[in-house]
């Protein structure tokens, strides 16, 4: 059955040690798999990749659920939370660099090229885009998402138009050691890449001077969960 994600970003407030709000993530992971609609789990480690100035990277911790493409009956408290949320649902195929299996690491990306630029102009550019990040060695596929923002954090508001979700097979030190090398680890690095005649990527976009990104590497905090039958507990895979 095919399916849209649910991602979910979250940190550490209050004065709660790392190791307790820890527990309660991977806790609340464990509840969130009781919900109708949602099949699957995976929580991630927060490793800042590309910062937006614009948006302070608060988030330490994130998990992606797998949804079946229904509509998602959240909890009641859940707008009460401290955390920033999207439904995620899929534009387009998968495209891979060479049809090998998946990797539990991964990179993700939000983008907004802000008011006034359609879908189909970031859609467009984004398309080509992503065939620039898969020739980083690493980068093994892409996929990228239309996010429906559930829970808006206004502490640090992040772009919140597109997703594209990265599975890589290095160490994200690596993996922003080639993105400097092929210029394209900064807007600014971009744009100098593209003032090479010979750049055979995409030309830059008339909007890309007001564009936003904020990336992170996510490096998983456990094994991917699945529900299983009601009253017999999430199961390992």
């Amino acid at each position: 059955m095919a399916v849209d994600r649910y991602v979910v970003l979250s940190d550490l407030s209050g004065g709660s040690s790392p190791k307790s709000f820890d527990e309660w993530f991977d806790a609340h992971v464990a509840e969130f798999l009781a919900i109708p609609g949602i099949v699957a789990a995976q929580s991630y480690e927060l490793e800042p990749s590309v910062v937006d100035p614009a948006a302070p990277t608060t988030y330490r911790v994130a998990a992606i659920f797998e949804i079946e493409r229904r509509p998602l009956d959240l909890p009641a408290w859940w707008e009460g939370a401290r955390l920033a949320s999207w439904v995620a649902a899929p534009i387009g195929e998968c495209v891979t660099t060479d049809g090998s299996g998946s990797s539990a690491r991964r990179q993700i990306v939000f983008s907004d090229p802000g008011p006034g630029v359609t879908d189909e102009s970031l859609d467009t550019w984004y398309a080509a885009h992503v065939h620039e990040i898969l020739s980083i060695p690493g980068f093994t596929a892409a996929r990228r998402y239309r996010l429906e923002p559930r829970v808006v954090d206004h502490r640090a508001p992040i772009p919140q138009r597109r997703l594209a979700v990265y599975e890589v097979d290095r160490a994200p030190e690596e993996l922003r050691a080639e993105m400097e090398r092929l210029d394209l680890l900064s807007a600014g690095s971009y744009e100098r890449l593209k003032e090479d005649p010979g750049d055979p990527g995409p030309p830059l976009p008339k909007w890309w001077p007001q564009v936003r990104f904020a990336s992170w590497d996510l490096i998983p905090r456990g094994p991917r969960t699945e529900a299983v039958a009601a009253g017999s507990g999430p199961g390992r895979i």
